[in-house]
């Protein structure tokens, strides 16, 4: 790319190397062998990079992922408030909203898997009606999706189910 057009492209150099090469991670005998062109390229892109946490590299999406403690607040069967998702970072002490499970789900079985996958089954829809005290059983089955922020419709339960444990 850069000998294509060199006069044109030698100035994007620092920012090229400061948001896409992580120097700090490389050998000392790999920097030492960078040709002299690229060389005052990266002085200039140690200067211009933003904000560094470890090793002196920024951080790339996926690298800010931390221990979050999920709350799946359990509203009360004739409340007309909708379930909310809180998330609570340990570490910062920030609070974070997950999106509602779907269709306003409520007491749902819960499981967290060993990758980081959350997934929800059964539960009940609250009836628009607060007379009702039965609920329709559900068998739906999510999985949340973390970057999106949205629940994924999974093959269903074979047996509709509230509460159900996983």
């Amino acid at each position: 790319w850069f000998e294509h057009e060199q006069n044109e492209r030698e100035v994007h150099l620092p920012e090229i190397f400061a948001k896409c090469i992580r120097f700090p991670l490389m050998e000392e005998a790999f920097i030492e062998k960078i040709p002299p062109q690229f060389a005052q390229a990266i002085a200039k892109s140690y200067v211009e990079k933003g904000p560094s946490n470890t090793n002196g590299c920024t951080q790339r999406l996926g690298m800010t992922a931390s221990e979050m403690i999920i709350c799946f607040d359990a509203a009360h069967k004739h409340s007309g408030k909708k379930q909310t998702v809180p998330c609570l970072d340990i570490v910062t002490g920030r609070v974070f909203k997950l999106c509602k499970p779907p269709n306003d789900l409520r007491e749902v079985g819960i499981l967290v898997s060993p990758d980081n996958d959350i997934y929800i089954a059964g539960g009940y829809r609250p009836s628009s009606s607060e007379v009702s005290i039965d609920h329709k059983a559900e068998n739906d089955f999510w999985m949340y999706d973390h970057s999106t922020n949205r629940w994924l419709s999974k093959p269903p339960l074979l047996r509709a189910r509230i509460g159900c444990k996983l």
